[in-house]
Order: C-alpha cells, then sequence, then structure tokens
C-alpha cells in the first residue's frame, strides 16, 4: 500500500539553539510564498459537481437549533460589546478612571436587558464582579456570581462563572494559600467532566474553569494529583496534546511540571521530567509550541542531580543528534493499559482527528504508526488546498522530532519536500523504524505540480 504525499515548494527556516531556548531564524514558519493564500482556498470552478446546479443543504432539527443558538449569541454579543465601549470608554478606560460609575452603568445595562442568550449573560455578569473584586468589593462580586450561577447552572455560562467564582477564592487577600485552593477545588471538583468535554468543541469556554482547578491544585501542593488532572484532561481532550503555546493544552504541560517540580516528594522531579518529555514529543512543529516546550524541557532538567550538565546535553544533542540526549531514557507519563488504545480506536480514521491519531500514538510510542497515521490520505489532497498539504508536512515533521528528540531530521525532511535531492526521508523512516502487523511500509511522492495526486 501507497501514501501519496505531494511535493510542494516549502522551505523551513532552521532552528537556532542557545541558552537552552531554541528560537527560529525569521518571523514565521515559513516563507511567505509557502503561505496558503486567500484565494488558494476555494474550490476551482471544474471540481463542482453538477454545471449551473444549485444544491441546498439539509439541515437536521439538531443542526437548525444549534444554528438558531449560534445567531441568538453572535447578535447578543455584539450588543454587549457595543455597550461596554459605549459604557466602559474606549479600552476599558471608564473601568480604570471610574470603577464605580462603569460597575452599576453595566449592572443596570443587564437588568435592561432580561433575555440575553445564557453565555452571554455570563460573559458581562463576570465583568462587572471582576470590577467589583478589583476594588475591594469581594461581598458585591460573590453577589453577582451568584446571582449569575443561580439563574443558569448549564451550558457554557456556568463554567465562565464557576471560573470566577474559584478565581475570587484564590486570590482573597490574606487567606491562607491551601485552604482557598482546597475551597476552589470544591467549587470547580463537580463542573471538571463537563469542562474537559467542551473544551473539544469550544475551547475559550472551558479553559478558565480548567486553568482554576490547575491553579487549585498547585496552591495547595498537589502535585501527583495535577498529573492525574493533565492525564484525565488529555484523554478526554486529545485535540489539546499538541499544546500549541497557551492556546490548547500547551498551559496545562506547564501546569503539571510546575506543580510536580513544586512538590518534595523524591519521585516529583523525575514525572516532572517525564511531564517535560510528553510536551516536547507531542508539541506541533511551530515556533511558538517548540519554544514552549524546549523551557519546560530545560526547567526540569536543571531540577534533576547535576541538572547544569543535562541541560548543556540537550542543547548539544539538538545541534548534533549523534550526541547522548538527556531525554533519550525518560519514560513518558504512564496510563491506564486500556486508556490510549481505547482512545484510538474511538478517534478512528476521521481526517479532522489526524493532530489526535498522531498525537495517541506518539504517547503509546509507536512512531512507525504515527508516520503513516500523519501522511494518511495526503495523496487525496487536491493541488489548490495548500493549507492541507501544509499541515500534513508538520505533521510529518512532528514525528521526525519526536522520534529523534531534535528538530534536525524534521527540519532536513521539509528541506527535501522543497529540494527533492536523494531518498524520500520518509521511506527511509518507515524502513528503519519497526512496524505493527499491517502497517503501511512505503510513502512515495506524488506527480510533479500540475498533476493528478
Amino acid at each position: 500500500m501507497k501514501i501519496l504525499l505531494a511535493r510542494g515548494r516549502v522551505r523551513l527556516s532552521p532552528y537556532l539553539v542557545g541558552a537552552g531556548v531554541l528560537l527560529m531564524a525569521g518571523s514565521t514558519l515559513l516563507p511567505a510564498h509557502a503561505q496558503p493564500e486567500g484565494d488558494s482556498l476555494m474550490v476551482p470552478d471544474d471540481a463542482a459537481t453538477g454545471v449551473g446546479v444549485t444544491i441546498a443543504p439539509v439541515e437536521t432539527p439538531a443542526q437548525k437549533a444549534a444554528r438558531a443558538d449560534r445567531e441568538v449569541q453572535e447578535r447578543d454579543w455584539a450588543l454587549w460589546q457595543a455597550a461596554r465601549l459605549e459604557l466602559g470608554g474606549p479600552d476599558g478606560v471608564n473601568e480604570g478612571q471610574k470603577p464605580a460609575q462603569t460597575i452599576a452603568a453595566y449592572a443596570k445595562w443587564l437588568s435592561d436587558h432580561g433575555d440575553l442568550h445564557p453565555l452571554v449573560r455570563a460573559e458581562a455578569g463576570v465583568a462587572v464582579a471582576r470590577l467589583q473584586g478589583q476594588t475591594g468589593d469581594r461581598a458585591g462580586a460573590n453577589a453577582t456570581l451568584e446571582a449569575l450561577w443561580n439563574k443558569s447552572q448549564e451550558g457554557d455560562g456556568a463554567l465562565l462563572v464557576r471560573a470566577a467564582q474559584a478565581s475570587l477564592v484564590l486570590n482573597a487577600p490574606g487567606e491562607d494559600k491551601g485552604k482557598a485552593g482546597a475551597q476552589a477545588q470544591a467549587l470547580l471538583e463537580p463542573l471538571v467532566g463537563r469542562a474537559i468535554a467542551r473544551s473539544r468543541v469550544r475551547f475559550e469556554s472551558a479553559r478558565e474553569l480548567l486553568q482554576r482547578y490547575a491553579d487549585a491544585l498547585a496552591a495547595q501542593g498537589k502535585g501527583a494529583q495535577m498529573a492525574q488532572f493533565a492525564t484525565k484532561v488529555l484523554l478526554g481532550a486529545p485535540e489539546h496534546l499538541p499544546g500549541a503555546a497557551q492556546n490548547q493544552g500547551g498551559w496545562l504541560y506547564g501546569a503539571t511540571v510546575g506543580a510536580l517540580l513544586g512538590e518534595t516528594r523524591p519521585e516529583a522531579a523525575g514525572q516532572a521530567l517525564s511531564w517535560a518529555k510528553l510536551s516536547w514529543v507531542e508539541c506541533s512543529f511551530d515556533k511558538s509550541s517548540i519554544t514552549d516546550a524546549s523551557r519546560l524541557v530545560a526547567q526540569a532538567l536543571s531540577a534533576q542531580p547535576d541538572g547544569e550538565a543535562l541541560v548543556a546535553g540537550w542543547v548539544k544533542a539538538q545541534k548534533d543528534p549523534s550526541l547522548a540526549n538527556p531525554l533519550q531514557g525518560v519514560a513518558l507519563p504512564p496510563t491506564d493499559d486500556r486508556a490510549l488504545p481505547g482512545l484510538l480506536s474511538t478517534l478512528g480514521e476521521d481526517e479532522q482527528n489526524r493532530e489526535a491519531r498522531v498525537g495517541v500514538l506518539l504517547w503509546m510510542g509507536r512512531p512507525h504508526e504515527a508516520m503513516v497515521a500523519a501522511v494518511a490520505g495526503a495523496g487525496k489532497i487536491p493541488e489548490w488546498a495548500k493549507g492541507q498539504r501544509l499541515d500534513v508536512m508538520r505533521e510529518v515533521a512532528r514525528v521526525f522530532k519526536a522520534r529523534d528528540l531534535s528538530l534536525k531530521s524534521g527540519n532536513a525532511y521539509l528541506q527535501w519536500v522543497s529540494k527533492p535531492v536523494g531518498d524520500n526521508p520518509l521511506e527511509v523512516f518507515l524502513a528503519q523504524v519497526p512496524a505493527k502487523e499491517g502497517a503501511v511500509t512505503q510513502v512515495a511522492a506524488a506527480p510533479a505540480k500540475g498533476g493528478t495526486p
């Protein structure tokens, strides 16, 4: 079986290594000429299934209800943004200069708009509560949030409200840190499962609650429980495995490593290094993700005996992968024996799950299958879909990085795509890396530009 991967004109600036932090030469991952242009994602006319025929999509009742809800939410969000600009002033200047007056204006606006979408009402109410808290009116902030919670305990708005309540508890002046963390944890615990599930669909609505839960555990010094929580999040929402900076799972890796390093248990530093390695193995092949993961690795290595020498060895191994890499013998965080295989089965072969499927296979220590998953279906990507082709190339580079714990092979592959001289690195990879029975064992290049994949 062959998987076709098109040769595109893609060049990647090499990463530079220095002071234990990986940086990229240049401001973008790809040069301007390789970036998908706005009109490049348009479907060409000859791809139409019929000439002069318009096929109207058929909505299911659930899709129709979701669309109607989204339209109401967008309408009410625009109303709130306009009100905030009018009442709070440009860039919220009145919130800083006239907080009491602004709080009263926001509260009146909320009262006058009683039929707002629940999420928009929660957003506006939380803004009021935050202002109240900043002015020292903690009782008022608590009352505002409790009223919002009593009005609706369902949907994304409830997640935002509970997260704001937990934040108020965690930041209480003079409060014992551990006690505040325990109170915040108790507030958030019943909603963690819902937030993880919701983060797969609408990450922003769930992120606040998940982050505050991590803060609550850290405040109590519960590094081991933080690692369990991180495992639960990643198994429940594997889309976050790549961890692009702070936007997806990146914050989770950092919070876990930090919490473990804050513990006094002898084994905690080793567990922190395992999580730092997972961050490196899983991270996307882009500047921000790699920089964040590299910092975590350096941080975790520094906490080991002879940490300075280990960090130096890590940096040297990035320049020369033939040298000993201090991450090489470090095990990835453990999971239940059935958890990752079960998750892999759930993800199936859906194209939208490509990154998650690759991530699960990398965590399982199966780089051959991860590479096959990275290029699966690449030959079916049409020539005009440059963005999809670049996504596949980044995933391939991600697998190279994970296997070698270095950027060299990933960059070498991308350079080969730009100028295919010598053996195809994918064919070499799949020939060298052991595969399980039934795995794809060959990857070939597609016809040159203009050909049909």
